[in-house]
């Protein structure tokens, strides 16, 4: 009985996710033919559905902002869709405002809506993931907890696309002489499938540094999956069961994910008089 009610429940998550997404599908047809004259706010009203979405399933200790990163460096990142932060141990600069500003040290990672992901699309997405991947946390406080992923993670939502062969050798293409750290890790085209490289493909099929997995699993073992898995990208054509499995994997990269905690101190530049003493 237990495994028949396990099995059902599983069952239940799969029907229940594919709801979730046909609605997702459905109110973003709704914007596109009532929006189709207003490019930005079909964009934005596009965006607001998967704001929506994460919001009602990631726990509440992940926030939900746009707008820029930045780090210690002074590099910034372009604008990004969507950003998930921790709120409890860092806050962003002008909150008030609709954009934000975030440390880079904030950070669990970015996600970009694309109404439909073609080439170009992709390339440009590259392009900025790779900002926000070489950017790097400083401090000590980032060491003093656990052990996990400390780099954000970057994603690609997207409600239509060219074909997922067409994304798949576009990604070979695009990836060729981009380190594995630097890579967008999942990419979901709702109704249709998921890619994912990058760091998530290293928890995937190498496991975490260190880790038993990774230790039973050896250099051999390493080496006959980069023989499999030669542009070290893998995707699954998946149908309606697509969003399921992006937020799956999403939460799974969240709970290896590094504790998030900025501190404005490693901003401030120590040769600069602040005041004098008195």
């Amino acid at each position: 009985m237990a495994y028949i009610h396990k099995l059902y429940t599983i069952l239940n998550m799969k029907n229940y996710f594919n709801l979730v997404s046909q609605d997702l599908k459905n109110k973003s047809s709704l914007i596109k033919e009532y929006f189709k004259i207003h490019s930005g706010e079909n964009r934005r009203n596009k965006e607001d559905l998967i704001v929506n979405f994460l919001r009602n399933y990631l726990p509440k200790r992940y926030s939900i902002g746009t707008g820029f990163i930045f780090d210690t460096l002074n590099n910034n990142s372009n604008q990004n869709d969507i950003i998930v932060y921790d709120s409890f141990w860092s806050t962003p600069l002008f909150p008030e405002n609709v954009s934000q500003f975030y440390p880079i040290e904030s950070i669990y990672g970015v996600i970009e809506v694309k109404s439909i992901l073609d080439s170009k699309e992709l390339e440009e997405t590259i392009k900025k993931a790779q900002k926000v991947k070489q950017m790097k946390a400083k401090g000590i406080s980032r060491d003093s907890f656990n052990s996990g992923l400390k780099n954000p993670f970057y994603s690609i939502v997207a409600y239509e696309s060219n074909s997922l062969e067409t994304i798949k050798n576009k990604l070979i293409e695009f990836n060729e002489n981009i380190p594995m750290s630097e890579r967008i890790d999942l990419i979901l085209v709702l109704g249709k499938g998921i890619f994912y490289t990058g760091e998530y493909f290293e928890i995937v099929k190498y496991g975490q540094e260190n880790s038993p997995f990774r230790k039973n699993l050896g250099e051999s073992g390493i080496e006959l999956i980069k023989k499999k898995y030669i542009n070290q990208i893998a995707g699954l054509e998946l149908n309606d069961n697509a969003l399921l499995v992006w937020y799956m994997y999403l939460m799974t990269y969240l709970s290896f994910s590094k504790d998030k905690v900025s501190n404005w101190i490693d901003y401030i530049d120590e040769s600069i008089p602040y005041g004098k003493e008195i």
